[in-house]
């Protein structure tokens, strides 16, 4: 399953059971409900061109589930039914086709960037592509060309210590766990799931790391 140790963890300890190596075949309904999903057991095959094993299907390995509600969520894919997309051009998993470098649409005045151009992706490159996008409505704005550079400040000089580490400050130290709230909490609640270091803790954490005064 293409999902994070901790998320599985916490799925289940929340109470939700996980067919794994499953896959639904078969949606079942009974006076115009839905009752019930006939899926098929999988096994691993050869590696796919990801690099991933490809499931098959197990002959005679079909078996049921009742249930009286479905919720398909397979996949990601952006909401752009209430906007007006004139000239912005869709492609793969409905995201809107931009420029890789200026952000810039089909349609003149018009950036896109994150997860809405390149489908799901990593905070880190959400995060780029909004100051890549800053910086191409800078100079839209400006009525200077769009550049294939993002423009930045120029380097600053940062002061540290030439003083070499202490060896207490160089011992291996474990992680500081987050605390997170009781899973029958997060059940009946929308509340943030992990709960903030405390001051102590956020500055016994960033002691871990090894001359953090550089940054």
């Amino acid at each position: 399953m293409p999902a994070e140790l901790e998320e599985i963890a916490a799925a289940e300890e929340e109470g939700i059971k996980l067919h794994v190596l499953s896959a639904p075949v078969k949606v079942v309904g009974k006076g115009g409900a839905i009752v019930a999903i006939e899926c098929n057991k999988m096994a691993l095959g050869d590696f796919d061109t990801s690099g991933r094993r490809s499931p098959k299907a197990i002959p005679g390995s079909e078996y049921t589930i009742e249930v009286d509600m479905l919720i398909e969520a397979i996949g990601q894919r952006p909401d752009t039914d209430s906007l007006k997309l004139g000239e912005v051009k869709t492609g793969k998993g409905g995201t809107l086709v931009a420029d890789k470098r200026t952000l810039a649409t089909g349609q003149k005045g018009v950036f896109v960037g994150g997860d809405a151009a390149t489908g799901p992706w990593t905070v880190i490159e959400a995060v780029a592509s909004g100051q890549r996008a800053a910086s191409s409505i800078k100079r839209y704005l400006t009525g200077k060309e769009l550049g294939p550079r993002v423009d930045r400040k120029d380097a600053e000089t940062y002061k540290y210590s030439m003083v070499p580490p202490t060896e207490e400050e160089t011992k291996e130290r474990a992680r500081i766990g987050i605390a997170e709230l009781r899973p029958a909490d997060r059940k009946t609640s929308f509340k943030e799931v992990c709960v903030n270091y405390t001051a102590k803790e956020a500055k016994e954490e960033c002691s871990r790391c090894l001359r953090c005064d550089i940054e």
